[in-house]
């Protein structure tokens, strides 16, 4: 008896065990979460995708913000320019050296002897290396360039110093002036993208009171950078050798190298690393890892993970852990679904002097397919809405031919396809005549006849009764009459 009892237990666990099981496979990849901030925008549809994360606040240091715009706006600028560019004077003995030093930095600065770069280092070196100085030479050879100003004072210091001047009637700014200049433009092309919480005050992302930004503004100067082929070929590369061979950069996203310390980042499906970079100074505030995510169907994501600070490399390492326990689930939330088939029977119309058949199939000429949420059904979530030319069609009719319109409405888009003829149906002699005399019979026309017949035909009785009535009288008098 206990045996039984005992398998009978075993049994239901093993039922149960196969249930849960199949619900979780159904329910797809588990959702995460994380004290981290963390936001995550899909690119198709710009909408922001909802996660137990963080709560999103300003950071007075603009830090990735700012080297991404900085690299995208001056690589915009630059990246036709054949020149070269040499170190800016005032990355010494300035707070912009403070700034740097607190920072990543290429280690420029400006000696006769040091060698002029070129744009596609500087920006590799902003980008890869998130270097502060990088952000500062491109700063000011963007101005200088636009002004039509020169831009490489190597193995010149006099000159150097001379250009170093602000006086305009002269054609000469300060690298200072030029800078300022060179943040107003980054400000306006972050009113451009959107962002609504981000004010820059310098080019390197440094805390400054007067500065602010959000992941929510990081990730839509993220979009942008993403959509440059030129700039994400440059993001992608795990190390880069300068012009000059003097350096190779090492990516210090882990998600594309493994060279900053930490590994198992790099094999993140679908994945690849923007920037990474402070939100401060360096080791001693929160980190950010901006990456992108991608699925087969072409579907991406944007990420910017800020991880509040604790420790230097368990800082790193949690920004990082939170991008890998996201992205598979956020790959996850988006699907292109089939709203509207071709391959489905909308309706069958009535046809009139049909010779093969009375009846057609209408089905939409061209699928509806929308990027929605992997929790909505199309069948019952989204509103379709039908229209038909007649409900009763005459032969004879063409396959393809337009019997009415699909409408699709969802989340403010509204998508249309023409309705079709499935088959074609031709028209038989005998009903197409029968129908033509039956609508002849009841035209508009034969109506009118009718009613002038009928008019007639009434005055017809009254006269003959009238007259019946005026014999009947006359008979009535003549016998009366003795007549």
């Amino acid at each position: 008896m206990i045996k039984k009892i005992f398998a009978v237990f075993m049994a239901v666990l093993c039922l149960c065990g196969s249930f849960l099981g199949a619900f979780a496979a159904d329910e797809g990849t588990p959702q995460p979460t994380t004290s981290n901030v963390l936001v995550i925008k899909n690119l198709n549809t710009g909408i922001y995708v909802d996660a137990p994360t963080g709560k999103s606040t300003s950071y007075s240091a603009t830090g990735v913000g700012a080297k991404l715009m900085t690299a995208m706006l001056s690589y915009e600028i630059l990246k036709n320019a054949d020149i070269k560019i040499s170190a800016p004077l005032c990355l010494k003995g300035t707070e912009i050296e403070s700034a740097v030093v607190n920072d990543f930095s290429l280690g420029l600065s400006y000696s006769k002897s040091a060698k002029s770069l070129t744009v596609k280092d500087l920006v590799t070196a902003a980008v890869v290396s998130s270097a502060s100085d990088a952000c500062v030479a491109l700063a000011v050879a963007s101005v200088r360039y636009q002004k039509g100003i020169q831009t490489d004072y190597y193995n010149n210091y006099d000159g150097a110093i001379a250009a170093n001047t602000d006086n305009p009637d002269e054609g000469k700014y300060s690298e200072r002036t030029l800078i300022k200049e060179f943040v107003q433009l980054m400000n306006a092309r972050a009113a451009e993208l959107g962002c609504t919480d981000t004010v820059f005050t310098n080019c390197t992302g440094a805390h400054d009171v007067n500065s602010k930004t959000t992941a929510e503004d990081i990730a839509k100067i993220a979009e942008a950078f993403y959509n440059s082929e030129d700039l994400m070929l440059i993001a992608e590369q795990a190390y880069y050798t300068l012009s000059t061979g003097s350096n190779r950069l090492f990516n210090k996203s882990a998600l594309v190298s493994s060279n900053d310390n930490l590994s198992g980042y790099t094999d993140i499906e679908g994945t690849t690393g923007i920037i990474v970079g402070w939100m401060g100074t360096k080791g001693l505030s929160p980190y950010c890892v901006v990456s992108v995510g991608e699925t087969d169907e072409g579907v991406g994501y944007i990420f910017v993970c800020i991880a509040k600070y604790t420790e230097t490399e368990a800082t790193k390492k949690s920004g990082y852990d939170t991008i890998k326990e996201f992205t598979p689930w956020a790959l996850n939330t988006f699907s292109y679904k089939l709203v509207v088939s071709t391959l489905n029977v909308i309706k069958t119309i009535p046809v009139k002097s049909g010779k093969d058949s009375d009846r057609v199939s209408i089905i939409p000429k061209e699928d509806i397919e929308l990027l929605i949420p992997s929790s909505i059904n199309p069948d019952t979530d989204i509103k379709v809405e039908y229209a038909w030319d007649s409900e009763e069609l005459t032969a004879p009719i063409a396959k393809g031919q337009k019997v009415g319109v699909a409408t699709v409405y969802y989340n403010g888009q509204v998508l249309k396809t023409d309705l079709v003829a499935n088959d074609s149906v031709s028209e038989s002699a005998a009903l197409s005549l029968l129908d033509k005399t039956k609508n002849l019979l009841n035209s508009e026309f034969m109506k009118k006849i009718y009613t002038v017949a009928i008019v007639l035909f009434g005055v017809y009785l009254l006269i003959s009764l009238a007259l019946f009535i005026y014999r009947l009288i006359r008979k009535y008098i003549a016998a009366g009459r003795g007549e």
